[in-house]
This record gives C-alpha cells, structure tokens and sequence, in this order.
C-alpha cells in the first residue's frame, strides 16, 4: 500500500471509511453488523497509520525527521489518551452508541475537509527513490551458517546494493534456505523472546521468513521485514506464512505498531554500512517500539577479524539443491576499507555452467561505536551477551527504548 499511486488519496480514504465505519457501528442493533464495522474501522486504521507514517518518512527532509517521528509517536501516544476521554465525555451527554456515531462521523466530516483543504495530500504521488529496500543496500537476516568443521563465513545478504540485481533473481532466494539449513542461530533469539514475554514483535531483515515463521507457530504477533522481495516472496511461500504479516521496507520505514521487540538476527545491523542509514534505522526501530519496548540485533566483534577466513580454500562447498542440481559456492574477500569488508559469493550450477555472483559489504562496529550510537537515538543498553554457538565472535546487544 505505501507503493500506491496516491498514497495521500489512500490515507484520506481511509480516515474517511474508518468513520463511517465506526459510525456504523453506533447504529448497528445487530451483535453481526457491529463486528462487521469493527473489522472494517479496524482495517482502516491500520492502513491509516501506515501511511501515515510512510508519508512522513518519505516528505520529510533528513535533518528534521527525528523530530517530527517524536511529535508523531508523541501525538499517537497522546491522542488516545484523549480521545479515551472525549468518547466519555460525549457518551456522558448522549449514549455510548451515540459517542461512536458522532465520533464516526466527525472522523470522516474531518477527513473530507482536509481532502477538499488540503489538495497537496490528495494529489500527493509517491515520491520516487523512496522505496528504501528496493533502491538502498540490502540486507539477508540470515545467520550465514558454515558446514561442519569449517570457519563461519557469511553468506550474501538480502539488503545489497542495487547494483546488485542478482539478489532479485528467484533463483538466489530459493537457494538461501537450502546453502543455510541449519538455523540454530536462532535459538538464542528465542529464548530473548520468552524471556521477555513480548507478544508483539518485528522481525527487521527477516529474509525468507525462519525466524517470522518460528515465532508465528509460537503464537508471537509478527511482522516480517525483508528490503529484498525476491527472498519476501519465498518466505510468503511457506506454511503458515499467511500467520505473518510480511512487509517489503526497510528499518527507516517501519510503521508505528506499539511493538514490544525488535529483532535483528545474523547479518542484518552489519549490512547497514552508512552511518546516516543506521542512525534512521535506529530512530525507525525506537519509533515501531512501545514505550520501554525492546532492541535485540548482533555484531561480528571487528576484534577477532573474521573475513580473514572468507576465502575460497575455507567456504568452498557443494551443494544438492533439488530440482536444480549441484551448486557450487565459495567467498572472497575482495576489499578491506577500515571498518567496511567487501566479499563476493560464487555460485556455480552443474547442470547448466552458469555462475552467478554477488557482492555485499559489511561494517564492523565495535562496542563502543555501537553503544554510543544507540545512546544517541534513545536507547538503554541492558546487557551484551555472547551468542551461544559462537562464543568469543559476536557481540548480542539487548536494549530497550528509553522514555
């Protein structure tokens, strides 16, 4: 929805359908009709904030988008607070019923002024280049996962570069799962999870769906955020992917949900090189949390110098993928710039000879860097933890987000 033509005539349909939906419901005398306006208000609302939110990220000129994502987040905060109020006052004078009619129909009274007031939004196109995911660096949420006896290298990831169109090739996402089986990774991840009691969580770079999927079987709310549609449209594939609700967008982008977690296993924070497009990423995170809401995500420790080991001798490996044949696969390190590794992943497929490549790049943030980053974007950092099957390498940060 936020890649509509007219994302501002959309948001103001919406507005005005949630209206008459909650209208509707006031006037409704049966248990059916009521449920029915229920469900339509509710859908509209969250199509509303949606937008909403795009819109803002999308107009909004860098230097000021923190701030007006805090008077947003704020006003969200607040205005249900008093419009809890509001309804109780109106239903005081008329009648519950009658405070869901007159507020149904000032919702959509008010969204026809401002589209009749306000044309720029109705006519309001998407702004091209905005499409975070699709234009910027994409990154795999994926745990590159060595076979046995073999140091760790990372496998591509989900948020490359535009340039690199293979990661657009369904033939790449459909060998992610199959070159990656073994997942255990993200055991840790779920353990947080239980710890923390959340019910509502985002899986930001969620590639093919793993850990969405893990946590939707779980009964976990979750949201699956992938820049990379190719590897989006995989994980839509799966059973019980219809439990997720999947979204092409990146960190920058995220909606206001009121989530309780954030999660960013494997690859996903160190594929984000720019420090600009973390620090967005940072402020997107803290404004899809509730308040007090948590942050978890992982970093390779630069201290023990991990791409020294991606190269073909130590990831060379064959892979039978089926229906497809022998592949191929290795790594190598092709530039070392400060705290940014460049590596490109071969792929060779028996049956045809065709080879395909791609190139990623990844930086490496130590501990001080990342802490005095998320200080900076409104975060407390309760604990770094190492990740259980790999200790000594990453560095687990689990955060929450300040008042």
């Amino acid at each position: 929805m936020t890649r509509a033509a007219r994302p501002g005539r959309l948001l103001l349909a919406a507005a005005f359908t949630g209206g008459l939906a909650t209208a509707g419901f006031g006037l409704s005398g049966q248990v059916a009709v009521a449920a029915v306006a229920l469900a339509v208000a509710g859908a509209a609302g969250t199509v509303y904030e949606i937008l909403e939110y795009a819109l803002v990220q999308q107009r909004t000129p860098d230097r000021l988008r923190g701030r007006v994502v805090g008077v947003l987040t704020t006003q969200g905060t607040a205005g249900d607070v008093l419009g809890d109020v509001e309804v109780a006052l109106v239903a005081r004078w008329f009648s519950p019923a009658g405070a869901a009619v007159v507020n149904g129909v000032v919702c959509a009274s008010a969204a026809a002024l401002v589209a009749v007031c306000v044309p720029g939004l109705r006519r309001a196109p998407r702004r091209p280049g905005r499409a975070r995911f699709r234009e910027r660096r994409r990154v795999r949420c994926r745990s590159p996962r060595p076979e046995k006896r073999r140091p760790r290298t990372p496998r591509p990831d989900s948020f490359a570069r535009m340039a690199d169109e293979l990661f657009q090739d369904p033939r790449l996402a459909a060998l992610y799962d199959v070159l990656d089986p073994d997942r255990s990774d993200l055991d840790a991840y779920l353990r947080i999870v239980a710890e923390s009691g959340a019910r509502r969580v985002i899986d930001l770079g969620c590639g093919t769906g793993v850990f969405a999927l893990l946590l939707a079987r779980r009964g976990i709310d979750v949201v699956g955020v992938d820049p990379a549609l190719a590897s989006l449209d995989v994980a839509r594939a799966k059973p019980g992917a219809e439990g997720v609700r999947w979204i092409h967008g990146d960190g920058a982008d995220l909606p206001p949900l009121g989530v309780d977690l954030v999660t960013m296993t494997a690859n996903a924070a160190q594929q984000i090189t720019g420090a600009e497009e973390w620090r967005a990423t940072l402020r997107g995170v803290r404004a899809a949390l509730r308040p007090g809401g948590r942050f978890v995500f992982e970093t390779r420790d630069p201290a023990r110098r991990a791409w020294e080991t991606w190269n073909r001798a130590d990831s060379y490996g064959v892979t039978d993928v089926p229906g497809v044949g022998e592949v191929e696969s290795w790594v190598d390190v092709t530039a070392v710039e400060g705290p940014l590794v460049t590596f490109r992943w071969s792929y060779v497929f028996a049956a045809s000879g065709q080879v395909l490549t791609s190139r990623s790049t990844l930086r490496f943030r130590d501990r001080t860097e990342v802490e005095a980053g998320l200080a900076a974007e409104g975060f407390l950092v309760d604990e770094v933890r190492d990740a259980p099957d790999r200790p000594g390498r990453e560095l687990v940060f689990l955060t929450h987000r300040a008042p």
